[in-house]
C-alpha cells in the first residue's frame, strides 16, 4: 500500500470520523458507532432541497461510516439509524468510508 493510502486509512478514524472533532455517536442497528450524518429534504420532482406543498417527498440522509465498523449494506436493505427505519438507496466505498444514501418516505 502507498504512503498516501496508509495515511488516509489512519485518518479515517483519527480525523474524519473522530467523535471529538467532526463526528458523533449514533446507533446503527442497535450498535453505537461513530459516524457523520448529512440530512436534507429532497423534492423528488426536481431534486431541490425544500419542503413540498403537496404530495410525497423523500427524506434523504447521507451516512458516513468507517468500513471497518459495519458490514457493507446492500441497496434496498433496511437500516435502523437511532430510532428511524431507513432504506439503503446507494452505497459507495470511498477509501475506507462507506458513503450510504438512506431514504425515508413521508407524506
Amino acid at each position: 500500500m502507498s504512503l498516501f493510502k496508509d495515511t488516509v486509512k489512519a485518518d479515517v478514524k483519527n480525523v474524519f470520523l473522530n467523535a471529538d472533532e467532526f463526528s458523533d455517536r449514533h446507533k446503527i442497528d442497535d450498535v453505537e458507532i461513530v459516524c457523520q450524518i448529512d440530512a436534507d429534504v429532497i423534492d423528488p420532482k426536481d431534486g431541490s432541497i425544500s419542503q413540498p406543498l403537496y404530495g410525497v417527498f423523500a427524506n434523504t440522509i447521507t451516512l458516513y461510516v468507517s468500513s471497518a465498523d459495519i458490514e457493507k449494506p446492500v441497496e434496498g436493505q433496511v437500516i435502523r439509524l437511532d430510532d428511524r427505519r431507513l432504506s439503503v438507496r446507494q452505497v459507495k466505498d470511498e477509501m475506507g468510508i462507506y458513503v450510504i444514501t438512506l431514504e425515508e418516505n413521508d407524506s
